[in-house]
């Protein structure tokens, strides 16, 4: 698959070939709130973690690292 700006090969794998053919159970979706449609749709968990994040004001927030790694746990479990 070619590498894509845009989320639309992910939902084309959700929605079209992945599910529809082998029935896998997704539990979490790791996206943008773009891909939040997605998880709405599916029921499962979703963690914004790339932009654009239309709910949420972010100004100095990262997963990358030891407290980016913190942060992640904390929204994680602020999704259960």
């Amino acid at each position: 698959m070619a590498k894509q700006p845009d989320g639309r090969p992910v939902r084309h794998l959700i929605y079209d070939r992945h599910l529809r053919h082998e029935e896998k159970e997704i539990t979490l979706i790791l996206g943008s709130s773009n891909d939040r449609e997605v998880a709405l749709t599916k029921d499962c968990q979703f963690i914004r973690t790339s932009f654009p994040m239309n709910e949420r004001l972010v100004f100095n927030r990262t997963y990358a690292g030891y407290r980016g790694s913190l942060t992640f746990t904390e929204d994680l479990y602020d999704n259960l």
